[in-house]
C-alpha cells in the first residue's frame, strides 16, 4: 500500500459506477453462515447433543465473521456514498440506514420477545432503539442484550457508526488523522484501567469499519475481473484468527485479556489485516499494494506458533492453525475467479436476516420442541425447520419488504 495514503483527505477517489458485486454477497454469506452454524456447534441452542464435540469447536468463526461484517459494511457505506454531503444527500443516506436496520431489527426483537415473554418491556424497548450495551446506561437505565439475541449487541455498534460516517462524510478528515485519534483511543482503554471500556471497544469495531471504508475509497477498483488470492486469503485469516498472536502477546505483557471478553478489543486487532486482504482479494482492489499485507497475515502467525512450538507441547488449536496457515501458503499462486463466492450470492443478500433471525428461532425450536437425548433424526429435522424458517423470514424480509419500503419512502426523502 502507498504510505502516503495517510496524508491524504478521506475523500472517495472518482470511480464509474458498478453493478452489485457477487463475490462481496458470498463474503458476507460465509460470514452469516459463520454465526448461524457457530452457534449451533458451540451453544447447543437446539440442544445439548449439539455441544461442542470431537473437535467441531475449531470451525466456530463466529467471532470473527462478526469482525469481518463490520468491514464490509463500512466498505458498502463507502461504495453507496460518493456525493457530497449536503442536506439531500445527508436525508437519503439517512433514509436507506433507517429502511436497511429497523424492519429486521424490529422482527427480531419482537420474535424474541414471542420467545421468551418474559423479557422486561424496558429491555426489549431498548433493543428496538439500538440502545442495548452492557456497559452504557442510559441517565441510569441500562439496556440489556436480549438473552435470546445476544446477536444484536453489533447493531448498537453499527448505528454508532453510521452516525459518526457523517463528521467524516461532511469534513473528509485526513485518513492519518482518523486513524491515529481512534489508535489513541484504544490505547488509553489497554493502558488506563479507569478508561470507559465501551468507548474503548467502540474504537476498536471503528477501526474494522474505517477499514472497509478506506477500502471503498481509497484504493482503486478493478478494470474488468480479476483472478485473485482470495482461497489464500481466507484461509490465512482463519489462521491469523485461531493462533491468536497478539492475544499471546498480551499475556506475556501481562495484559489481562480477560478485560476483553468481546471480539471488539485490542487483543484482536492483528486479525484486522487479515480481514483487509481478504476484502481486497476478494473485490480484486488495490492489487498492486497486496503482497506486503499477505506476507504479514502469513508471517505473524507463523512466527508466533514457532514460537509456541519452541516453548513446549501444543495444543489443537495451534495445530489447526498451523496447519490451515501451511494450507494458505501453498495456495499462494493459486488465483482463480471467485466462481464459488458467487454462487453464495443469493445467500449473502439475506445474510443480515440470518443474523438477526437465527438465535430466537434456535432457542424457540428447543424450548418448543423437545427431544430424547441421543434422537439424531429428531435433532437433524429441528436442523432442517431452523434452516427454513430462518432462511424463509429472512428473504421475506430483506428481498420483499425491505425493497418496497425504500421505494415507497426513501425517494420521498
Amino acid at each position: 500500500m502507498d504510505p502516503s495514503i495517510l496524508t491524504r483527505p478521506l475523500r472517495p477517489l472518482p470511480e464509474a459506477p458498478r453493478g452489485r458485486d457477487e463475490a462481496l454477497d458470498g463474503l458476507r454469506a460465509l460470514c452469516a453462515l459463520t454465526v448461524f452454524f457457530g452457534h449451533i456447534l458451540a451453544r447447543g441452542a437446539l440442544g445439548p447433543d449439539l455441544a461442542p464435540v470431537l473437535g467441531w469447536e475449531r470451525l466456530n468463526f463466529g467471532f470473527a465473521g462478526v469482525l469481518m461484517f463490520f468491514v464490509i459494511s463500512g466498505y458498502a457505506i463507502g461504495l453507496s456514498t460518493r456525493a457530497p454531503a449536503n442536506g439531500a444527500e445527508i436525508k437519503v443516506y439517512l433514509g436507506r440506514r433507517f429502511w436497511r436496520l429497523v424492519p429486521v431489527n424490529t422482527a427480531a426483537v419482537l420474535l424474541s420477545w414471542l420467545v421468551l415473554p418474559t423479557l422486561a418491556w424496558d429491555a426489549v424497548a431498548g433493543n428496538l432503539f439500538f440502545l442495548q450495551n452492557r456497559e452504557v446506561s442510559y441517565f441510569g437505565w441500562a439496556v440489556p442484550l436480549l438473552p435470546v439475541n445476544t446477536n444484536l449487541w453489533t447493531l448498537n455498534f453499527e448505528v454508532i457508526y453510521y452516525l459518526g460516517f457523517i463528521a467524516l462524510w461532511r469534513w473528509m478528515w485526513r485518513a492519518g488523522t482518523v486513524a491515529a485519534g481512534v489508535i489513541a483511543v484504544v490505547l488509553a482503554g489497554v493502558m488506563f484501567p479507569g478508561f470507559p471500556p465501551a468507548v474503548a471497544r467502540y474504537a476498536c469495531g471503528a477501526l474494522y469499519w474505517l477499514a472497509g471504508l478506506w477500502v471503498a475509497w481509497q484504493t482503486p477498483a478493478p478494470a474488468g475481473e480479476e483472478r485473485t488470492r482470495w482461497p489464500s486469503a481466507l484461509l490465512a485469516a482463519v489462521a491469523l484468527w485461531s493462533a491468536a498472536p497478539l492475544r499471546g502477546v498480551f499475556y506475556v505483557l501481562g495484559w489481562d485479556a480477560g478485560l476483553w471478553p468481546t471480539p471488539v478489543s485490542p487483543h484482536r486487532l492483528d486479525f484486522l489485516a487479515g480481514c483487509i486482504w481478504v476484502l481486497l482479494a476478494v473485490t480484486g482492489r488495490g492489487l498492486a499494494g497486496q503482497r506486503r499485507l499477505a506476507f504479514f497475515c502469513l508471517g505473524w502467525p507463523a512466527a508466533y506458533l514457532l514460537v509456541r512450538v519452541a516453548a513446549g507441547p501444543v495444543g489443537d488449536g495451534e495445530i489447526f492453525a498451523g496447519t490451515t496457515l501451511a494450507l494458505a501458503a501453498v495456495l499462494w499462486w493459486w488465483r482463480p475467479a471467485p466462481v464459488l463466492l458467487r454462487r453464495l450470492a443469493p445467500v449473502g443478500a439475506i445474510s443480515y436476516g440470518i443474523y438477526a433471525l437465527g438465535s430466537p428461532f434456535q432457542f424457540g425450536l428447543r424450548r418448543h420442541w423437545p427431544l430424547a437425548p441421543g434422537s439424531l433424526p429428531g435433532l437433524l429435522s429441528r436442523v432442517a425447520v431452523l434452516i427454513v424458517l430462518t432462511f424463509g423470514l429472512a428473504w421475506l424480509l430483506e428481498r420483499q419488504l425491505q425493497p418496497w419500503l425504500r421505494r415507497r419512502f426513501v425517494a420521498r426523502v
